[in-house]
C-alpha cells in the first residue's frame, strides 16, 4: 500500500534522513523505531508531505504523493501525535466529527456512530460526548484523538509517539484498544516510537533507524532471535527479556513443550497464538495448575504445566545465545 523509495531529507547540507526505503502492506502495523534524533519523525512527515523530501518519493496505492494536492492528501490520512492536537474550544463530539465533515460525510450518520466509536476507545458516550479537552485527563484526551483519527475510516494512519506521554497503566490500556481497532477496521498504520517493548508488542514489521539510515527491517522475532550485528542486538538488550515475553508464542515453544493427556485438575486453556506474557498471567490466575493447549481448530493438543513452559522457553533462549 505504501512505498518509500530512497527518501532523503537534507537541511543546510546535513542529511537527517538518507536513502530510506521500505514497503508497508495493507492492514499492517509498521513501526519506525529508533533513538531520539534518528530521523524517524522526519520520515513519517514525508509520507503526508508535512515535510517535503529533498529527494526520493512516496507512493500510496500506486500514486506518487508528490503529484497530489497536499491538503487533499492529508485529509485521507489519519494523524495522531503525542500532544493529541485536540481543538480546545470544541467538544469531544465536535473534535471527532471534524475530519468526516471536511470529507463530506453525512452528519447524521456520523452522529449515530459516535457512541459506538467512543465505547470502542474505552470512553462512556453519555459521560464524555459533550466535554471539552480541558475537562479530560491525558489518557482520555489521547483516546479522543485516536477516535478522531479513525472516525472517517482512513485507509492509512500515521502516529508519532502517540502513547509516550501517558502513565504506564493507561498507556498499556490505550495501546491495546488502538491495536484491536486498527485490526478490526483494517487500517494500515505507520507509527514512530523509541520504546522497544511497545514496538515488539504491536508491530507486524519494524524498521530500526539510526542516524538517518535503516539498520534493519523485519518482524519482532527477527530482532530478538535472528542473526543481528552488535549494534542492532545492543538496541534490544536492555529490554530483551520483556520483549521476548511479548513476541514468543506457544507455537514457538511447541516442539520443546511437554504435553500430557488431560488428567486431574485443569484450570483453563491457552491457545497456540497466545504470547508468553499472557500465558504466564493465565498460569498465575490459575494458581499454577496445568492448562490445556488448544489449537485454532478447537483440538486439544494436551495439558502443560508452568515448569514445562519455562523449560521450553529457556531452551529457546539457549539456542539464541549459542
Amino acid at each position: 500500500m505504501v512505498q518509500a523509495e530512497s527518501l532523503t531529507k537534507t537541511y543546510e547540507e546535513k542529511s537527517v534522513v538518507e536513502s530510506v526505503s521500505f514497503q508497508v502492506a495493507e492492514g499492517e502495523v509498521f513501526v519506525l523505531l529508533g533513538r531520539s534524533g534518528c530521523g524517524k519523525t522526519t520520515t513519517l512527515k514525508m509520507i503526508n508531505r508535512l515535510v517535503e523530501p529533498t529527494s526520493g518519493q512516496v507512493i500510496i496505492n500506486g500514486k506518487r504523493t508528490s503529484q497530489q494536492d497536499p491538503i487533499a492528501l492529508r485529509r485521507n490520512i489519519g494523524y495522531v501525535i503525542q500532544e493529541n492536537g485536540l481543538f480546545p474550544h470544541y467538544t469531544v463530539e465536535e473534535n471527532i466529527s471534524v475530519v468526516p465533515e471536511l470529507l463530506g460525510h453525512d452528519r447524521d450518520e456520523m452522529r449515530s456512530r459516535l457512541p459506538d466509536l467512543l465505547t470502542q476507545v474505552g470512553l462512556s458516550p453519555e459521560k464524555f460526548i459533550g466535554k471539552y479537552p480541558k475537562e479530560l485527563s491525558g489518557g482520555e484526551q489521547q483516546r479522543v484523538a485516536i477516535a478522531r483519527a479513525i472516525a472517517a475510516r482512513p485507509p492509512l494512519l500515521l502516529m508519532d509517539e502517540p502513547f509516550s506521554a501517558l502513565d504506564p497503566i493507561t498507556r498499556s490500556d490505550v495501546r491495546t484498544n488502538f491495536y484491536r481497532l486498527s485490526k478490526k477496521f483494517g487500517i494500515t498504520v505507520i507509527m514512530v516510537t523509541h520504546d522497544v517493548a511497545e514496538a515488539i508488542e504491536i508491530a507486524d514489521h519494524i524498521c530500526l533507524m539510526e542516524e538517518g539510515r535503516i539498520l534493519r527491517q523485519g518482524e519482532g522475532k527477527d530482532f530478538l532471535f535472528g542473526d543481528n550485528n552488535a549494534v542492532v542486538a545492543s538496541f534490544f538488550d536492555a529490554a530483551r527479556f520483556e520483549t521476548e515475553l511479548k513476541v514468543v508464542t506457544i507455537t514457538d515453544l511447541l516442539s520443546s513443550l511437554t504435553l500430557k493427556d488431560e488428567e486431574g485438575a485443569v484450570a483453563g486453556e491457552i491457545g497456540l497464538d497466545d504470547r508468553l506474557y499472557s500465558v504466564l498471567d493465565k498460569f498465575s490466575r490459575a494458581k499454577i495448575l496445568p492448562l490445556n493447549v488448544r489449537g485454532q481448530d478447537g483440538r486439544t493438543h494436551g495439558t502443560t504445566t508452568l515448569s514445562s513452559l519455562l523449560e521450553a522457553f529457556f531452551k529457546l533462549e539457549r539456542r539464541r545465545s549459542s
